[in-house]
């Protein structure tokens, strides 16, 4: 996969999180402003960061080769799970992608495993 198709998933997928965020807010928080949410590209992870209040927060990060959405551990670092990185979405498989875009919540309660 091409770094310029990661990056244009990488777009999508904060839109998609600006979308619910900004739907979540009107509904629930009408007087509030949404945070911001913006990429911060790294060596090999783009972290997704939600910044609103005086404060930034880690929202993924996403795989610069794969596309892959992973849930933070921290600031720095994504996820790890017995089986490696914790992946949650695969957003180069249109399916998949759908299906992340269909549960994102501005909390990222989707990036748990059930």
């Amino acid at each position: 996969m091409t770094t310029t198709t990661v990056l244009e998933l990488v777009e999508d997928y904060m839109q998609a999180i600006r979308e619910a965020t900004a739907k979540y807010y009107a509904d629930n928080y009408h007087h509030l402003q949404p945070p911001m949410i913006y990429a911060e590209p790294g060596r090999r992870f783009a972290r997704i960061v939600m910044e609103g209040s005086n404060q930034r927060t880690v929202h993924a990060f996403v795989d610069m080769e794969t596309g892959d959405v992973i849930k933070a551990a921290g600031w720095k670092a994504p996820q790890k799970d017995k089986d490696g990185l914790a992946v949650r979405y695969h957003l180069a498989d249109e399916a998949d992608r759908a299906r992340c875009y269909a549960a994102i919540d501005p909390h990222g309660g989707y990036l748990y495993k059930w």
